[in-house]
């Protein structure tokens, strides 16, 4: 329904165009020139008026008229009639073939599909295209195989050439592993100072990787990546992350492309906030004045509270503080 009315407002734009053109070449300079004869005539404009109203004046302005619409909308159609090429770039190919049971390598993502024909022919083939390339795998067995692709063209007036037009393919048996998923936790450094991530438990600790034999064996593991940066105001508790993604790498800490089921899964994140209170320890730094020594050193705040990893803070004891005491 939207393809249909766009067509009509784009045949409209086409057609206020025209109007605007013959406007613009035809009745604005007609007009000018009857007001130049018009002004030039001055008090003769009596008899223009009745040259001008004659039958063999009107049906001689009527003929040049329709000459000169026919040259203006002449010339429009040439350019509607003349052959000429679109270019529809980046368009997905499709494969058609038992995903379940095969893998296919080599084959493009997307290919340029370049249009051929007269220009009314290829603005109607634009608006109807399916944006779409096919290749149909369904007769082919494992192995290495030359394929077509194919354009579904809606105007048979037009030519198409792909590019490429065909690809090397190779079919491989999908094969199933199970693997165990362990836990990255990332964008801790997004939380409030104050919060730290104590455990992370998820829903699915075992999954089931599928690809081609020599791709599987790549895969070193599986990582979810909980992202703690998707958390709402995070707070001390328990917060719940759903469509946790889930991440193949090789020994080299590379991705591998695998297909992956389930493909995400859910993470129970257990947030905390530990702290601890601490004394400061004041430390004077210089020397006071010749002949004076510190009695006593106080200070308005005496304890602070810390933040931070539990074993962090469990080794800290006091916090010192430097005060300068030089010439006092």
């Amino acid at each position: 329904m939207k393809t249909i009315k766009n067509l009509y407002r784009k045949i409209k734009a086409f057609f206020r165009l025209i109007i605007r053109k013959i406007d613009k070449k035809l009745i604005v300079p007609i007009t000018k020139f009857v007001l130049m004869i018009g002004e030039k005539t001055g008090k003769n404009s009596k008899s223009f008026e009745r040259w001008l109203t004659r039958k063999n004046t009107l049906v001689f302005l009527s003929l040049l008229l329709a000459l000169l619409l026919f040259f203006l909308v002449d010339n429009q159609s040439l350019v509607l009639v003349e052959s000429s090429a679109e270019v529809l770039e980046g368009q997905k190919v499709v494969a058609e073939y038992n995903k379940e049971a095969y893998v296919v390598e080599g084959l493009p993502e997307q290919v340029d599909v370049i249009l051929i024909g007269k220009q009314a022919d290829l603005y109607l083939a634009k608006q109807l295209s399916t944006k779409n390339v096919t290749v149909d795998l369904a007769g082919l067995g494992v192995g290495t195989h030359t394929v077509n692709l194919k354009y579904k063209n809606d105007v048979s007036r037009i030519r198409y050439e792909l590019a490429p037009s065909t690809a090397n393919i190779t079919i491989y048996p999908k094969l199933s592993e199970s693997r165990l998923v362990s836990v990255d936790v990332i964008n801790q450094d997004k939380l409030d100072t104050k919060l730290s991530v104590q455990s992370v438990e998820i829903d699915n600790k075992e999954i089931i990787i599928k690809g081609a034999e020599h791709i599987l064996e790549k895969v070193a593991t599986v990582k979810a990546l909980v992202d703690v940066g998707n958390l709402n105001d995070p707070e001390v508790g328990i917060s719940t992350i759903n469509d946790v993604s889930l991440v193949a790498y090789d020994n080299k800490g590379q991705l591998v492309d695998v297909e992956m089921v389930p493909n995400k899964i859910t993470a129970t994140v257990s947030i905390v906030s530990p702290n601890k209170e601490v004394p400061l320890k004041i430390i004077p730094v210089g020397n006071v004045v010749f002949g004076k020594a510190i009695s006593s050193i106080t200070s308005s705040v005496t304890k602070v509270t810390v933040y931070g990893d539990q074993a962090t803070i469990d080794n800290i004891q006091f916090i010192p503080v430097k005060v300068d005491v030089t010439d006092l």
